[in-house]
């Protein structure tokens, strides 16, 4: 229900009709069956797939306290990722439109796991339009990295966090995330109110734009989405390919979290 509710209320946020909002059936959702041990779900380019992992009570079943393993248990259920269907759908929408409508080298418009500092030039509508994006995100006026930039820069993980689809896609959950408080939405499915007063400077929360840095690109992104929604709305499709996976039944309510693999790496880890 959760995720129905979610999809319903991310649909009307981007304007898209029912058809659209799954890519017109290129996107797939795999519950508990494709997830790793040490994350909540992912998004696969390859296949386009969002993995959301099934959160496994046994770790809390053996806990003498009940009352201290129920509230565990439901704490675990929200760090886990509850809330980040919309980060993994940016993903998702990043390389859909990459592959599909304006198909490019990295398989993305947003530049896929180039560094934020690598310039790459374009000649398509859509990646100029994230393009734009991007460079307000993570240069100022000076032509220097924005306090954005430098605050991920002392994350735990800067070279992950600072990958050119990780920025879009954390910028995009912001991006919901306003939305969802402007049309006075609630939806803990969907989005993560971590950062909802958007002041949380810290190197747990630092990675998020804050709400004064995302009211500098709100309406880039508006014109972006609205670019988007228009090229579904003609049928614009490159001539990129899709590989048939086969996934797993439905084992039950998953959980998603941050990440972008392939398969292969997905095998590995």
């Amino acid at each position: 229900i959760g995720l129905g509710v979610s999809l319903y209320d991310l649909q009307h946020i981007l304007g898209f009709n029912p058809e659209q909002i799954g890519f017109n059936g290129t996107l797939s959702l795999a519950f508990g069956s494709r997830g790793m041990p040490h994350s909540s779900g992912h998004f696969e380019p390859d296949s386009f797939v969002i993995n959301l992992t099934r959160h496994s009570a046994d770790t809390f079943k053996y806990r003498e306290d009940r009352h201290r393993r129920e509230v565990e248990y439901r704490h675990a259920l929200l760090s886990r990722g509850l809330q980040a269907l919309a980060h993994e759908y940016g993903h998702a929408l990043d390389y859909y439109c990459g592959t599909y409508v304006e198909r490019n080298f990295t398989g993305s418009l947003s530049g896929g796991r180039h560094q934020w500092n690598i310039p790459l030039k374009t000649e398509y509508h859509l990646a100029g339009l994230m393009k734009i994006i991007l460079d307000k995100i993570c240069i100022d006026e000076q032509g220097k990295a924005t306090p954005y930039i430098k605050r991920v820069k002392k994350s735990h993980h800067p070279k992950y966090l600072l990958q050119k689809n990780e920025i879009f896609a954390r910028a995009f959950e912001k991006y919901i995330n306003y939305k969802l408080k402007q049309k006075g939405y609630f939806n803990v499915f969907l989005a993560k109110f971590k950062y909802e007063d958007g002041k949380d400077l810290t190197a747990l929360y630092g990675y998020y734009l804050t709400d004064a840095e995302f009211q500098r690109v709100e309406r880039d992104f508006d014109h972006l989405i609205a670019e988007i929604r228009k090229s579904f709305s003609k049928g614009k499709k490159s001539t990129g390919f899709k590989k048939k996976v086969h996934t797993k039944a439905i084992e039950g309510l998953g959980i998603l979290s941050d990440g972008v693999m392939s398969i292969e790496d997905a095998k590995k880890a």
